[in-house]
């Protein structure tokens, strides 16, 4: 969290203006939902810190199991198990009328995670709300892409932004936090883009194999490995997210080159042959292209990845490199 968010935040909570609708916004696994979690036991043990709940709070917190929570997320069907595409709008009006009734403590709090999976009519429900909020009620909206919410939702809501990282203080935190070696932590934050959750998932289980296979498979595009054999390993572990999970990470190791070439930095050494940015950016259209349709049609996986592999390949060595 940055440092002026950390300050708007303890300010809003000494002064008690922490009451009607406010938009957490961020990038996808920036840590908004842990935020929204500990900003919610703060309001709901009247603390005037954002580490100031007690630790019965935080637990009841942490597991959805406090009185005085509500969180508003996609829930599986009852019949099929399968997730529907939204939050719909009579699952909105159950936790209004619950939001409602009598509180444990003076306060009440709800959690829509995310506030973009709202249809409509679910988004239109939660307007009087956020126009007239009960006495003591907070309702926190989680974002990834808050310009899609409805207009009248965002004018209704005050807003606090979550901005990326800085690589060393995600390091230190998985480090101190969850006693991840300092330097498979400072991989895993710098393939994060500085995202704290994200770097989370890459230091352990199927997010560090995504590291490995991604960097293998650069590896040998760039000269330094088998190409086959990496993409056999990439395209035969049976984990589909880890799978999903490493073609991102190839990807954004073009975009990172390609912004860093941009600022004068030069390419990392990986990318070394690179003439340009834009050569780098080409590229990396080219092989998002080529994943988007290889997933469309269910294409073998050994075969993506070697084309994948092959794109960049030819593209850094090839006739057209520097352009």
């Amino acid at each position: 969290m940055s440092k002026a968010l950390a300050a708007k935040t303890e300010t809003a909570l000494k002064s008690g203006a922490l009451s009607g609708g406010w938009l957490i916004t961020g990038p996808q696994q920036i840590g908004k939902g842990t935020f929204a979690r500990q900003l919610a036991a703060a309001i709901l043990a009247h603390s005037e810190s954002l580490d100031g709940a007690d630790e019965k709070t935080r637990t009841q917190v942490t597991n959805e199991g406090h009185p005085d929570l509500f969180i508003l997320r996609r829930t599986p069907d009852e019949k099929t198990g399968k997730l529907p595409a939204n939050i719909k709008v009579d699952e909105v009006r159950e936790v209004i009328g619950r939001f409602h009734q009598t509180s444990m403590t003076g306060r009440r709090v709800v959690i829509i995670d995310p506030a973009d999976e709202l249809n409509t009519q679910a988004a239109n429900a939660l307007l009087k709300t956020l126009e007239e909020p009960p006495d003591g009620a907070t309702m926190l909206l989680l974002s990834v892409a808050p310009g899609r919410l409805l207009p009248t939702i965002r004018s209704r809501c005050r807003r606090m932004d979550m901005t990326p990282q800085p690589v060393g203080e995600i390091a230190g935190w998985l480090e101190r936090e969850h006693d991840i070696d300092m330097g498979e932590a400072r991989d895993a934050a710098e393939a994060a883009r500085g995202r704290p959750g994200r770097a989370l998932n890459l230091a352990t289980g199927e997010g560090r194999l995504a590291r490995e296979l991604a960097d293998g498979l650069v590896k040998a595009a760039t000269g330094r490995g088998d190409i086959v054999a990496a993409a056999r390993r990439f395209g035969e572990k049976d984990s589909e997210d880890a799978r999903r999970d490493a073609q991102e990470l190839f990807l954004s190791r073009l975009s990172d080159a390609a912004r860093q070439y941009a600022r004068g930095e030069g390419a990392e050494p990986a990318f070394s042959a690179a003439r340009s940015a834009h050569q780098l950016v080409s590229l990396h259209d080219e092989i998002a292209s080529l994943v988007t349709r290889a997933e469309a049609l269910n294409a073998d996986r050994v075969q993506t990845a070697i084309m994948m592999a092959m794109t960049l390949h030819d593209g850094l060595r090839g006739p057209h490199a520097g352009r």
